[in-house]
């Protein structure tokens, strides 16, 4: 019976003085926060990395041939970059290989397309919109009125 004489006393008799001070408290509070956020991060981490293989090719990759990976020339190759300002603001398609690009939804917007034809698309849109198409010092108008057309980028 004597191993049971704690579950039937007060809590303040099982504490000392010393565990009821503030500090240990708030030390108490620390410790279990930083434990919570250590077991958190660490199952944000493993979510992160995904599949294994991925992750050391491509840490491998970067280790090994650091020049290549931060080389413009290599990185744009076949790609420009354009900027579409659209007014009035109209949410247009850009088709380019038979995918969808994007979406514009803003006015001013800027990206990366590979080098060929651009398709605009606004057939959902029953009134006029212009498109100006800047690339590489190139500029380009367009005027869209339910319908789908083009830009050659080079």
């Amino acid at each position: 019976m004597r191993s049971y004489n704690n579950l039937f006393r007060k809590k303040s008799e099982i504490h000392t003085k010393y565990s009821r001070s503030p500090l240990n408290r708030i030390e108490k509070t620390l410790i279990r926060l930083m434990t919570i956020a250590a077991v958190v991060l660490a199952i944000f981490q493993i979510n992160s990395a995904g599949d294994p293989l991925d992750f050391y090719l491509k840490v491998a990759g970067n280790v090994e041939m650091p020049a290549l990976a931060f080389s413009e020339d290599l990185q744009n190759t076949g790609t420009v970059e354009i900027n579409l300002i659209v007014s009035p603001n109209s949410p247009i398609k850009i088709w380019q290989n038979d995918k969808v690009l994007e979406v514009i939804t803003k006015e001013n917007t800027e990206i990366w397309v590979d080098k060929g034809t651009i398709f605009f698309d606004a057939r959902n849109i029953n009134y006029p919109i212009r498109v100006m198409v800047y690339y590489n010092e190139i500029r380009e108008e367009i005027f869209l009125n339910n319908d789908v057309k083009s830009v050659k980028v080079e």
